[in-house]
């Protein structure tokens, strides 16, 4: 779970805040 955590703000921070723009 923590890993899944970690990794999904790595994605995020890869797409440059792709989410936020969601």
């Amino acid at each position: 779970m923590h890993l899944a955590f970690q990794h999904l703000l790595l994605v995020e921070r890869k797409n440059h805040g792709f989410f936020w723009k969601l």
